[in-house]
């Protein structure tokens, strides 16, 4: 029996989650909370899977010393998008790294997250496999969506200092 759980402190994130998983027939267990307030019982989970959790805590070592709380012995933590804005490498300069920088800091995010996570579960875990992917902003390769990104970025960072037209000319 699978028994599937997702908790998120945005409600709204939680409604989303609803409607997709009701829409593909999957049943899960979803809950509006604070992950490092949970209810879960110690070594509960085989497997537990993050995304952009780390970016948005302030306290990483209690987030991971809930982890290693409700998961189990031989369990599994897979953590996916946790970025390192600080080592973005942007070329042709359009000042994005800057603004996506300015703009997390102001939202109350770590942009530096993804450098610091080893030191947290290196010592817990056995460190199976780490990998990084990036995708390069290649001219007319996938240009549909990369505008589309551009545009998405020009939403969110209207209040900062860059040039979505630079990206705009590469692609």
């Amino acid at each position: 029996k699978l028994d599937l759980y997702g908790i998120d402190i945005d409600g709204d994130r939680i409604e989303n989650a609803r409607e997709y998983l009701n829409s593909n027939g999957i049943k899960a267990n979803l809950i509006h909370g604070d992950f490092l307030k949970n209810i879960f019982e110690d070594e509960r989970f085989d497997i537990i899977a993050t995304n952009f959790l780390f970016l948005w805590l302030k306290d990483l070592k209690s987030a991971f010393s809930e982890i290693f709380r409700i998961l189990k012995q031989e369990g599994i933590l897979f953590i996916f998008g946790e970025p390192d804005y600080g080592g973005l490498i942007e070329y042709p300069n359009s000042n994005i790294k800057k603004a996506l920088y300015s703009n997390l800091l102001k939202e109350g995010a770590d942009p530096e997250v993804g450098r610091k996570l080893n030191q947290y579960f290196s010592d817990k875990f056995e460190v199976m496999e780490k990998f990084c992917t990036s995708i390069p902003w290649i001219a007319n390769s996938n240009k549909e969506e990369l505008l589309k990104e551009v545009d998405f970025f020009s939403e969110l960072l209207k209040d900062e200092d860059w040039n979505p037209d630079v990206m705009r000319i590469c692609i």
